[in-house]
């Protein structure tokens, strides 16, 4: 970066330093996301920050909790020992509802 470049960014993040935290806050984020070697389900879903953030989505937790396998879901309950059965009343253990 030369020295240009430096006194563009200061003057910018001056101006607008909203967007130069929310930015940085992304790629952060964004890094953070790809190192995570979990939520591999939910990566599928969300293969990435930016775009994840350009949706109009208002993400709640019923939504969270079917796309990562975890809440108020038989299967994941079963691993508490709550319940006998994995399975669903449909007696199908691979689905999410």
């Amino acid at each position: 970066m030369q020295h240009g470049d430096v006194s563009r960014l200061r003057q910018n993040s001056k101006e607008n330093p909203k967007s130069e935290l929310e930015e940085e806050a992304t790629k952060k984020w964004e890094n953070e996301w790809e190192q995570c070697k979990k939520a591999s389900e939910l990566k599928q879903y969300f293969p990435n920050v930016l775009e994840r953030i350009k949706l109009s989505l208002n993400v709640i937790s019923n939504f969270t909790a079917i796309v990562t396998g975890r809440g108020k879901i038989k299967e994941y309950v079963h691993t508490f020992k709550i319940t006998e059965s994995a399975k669903c009343l449909c007696k199908k253990e691979d689905h999410i509802l």
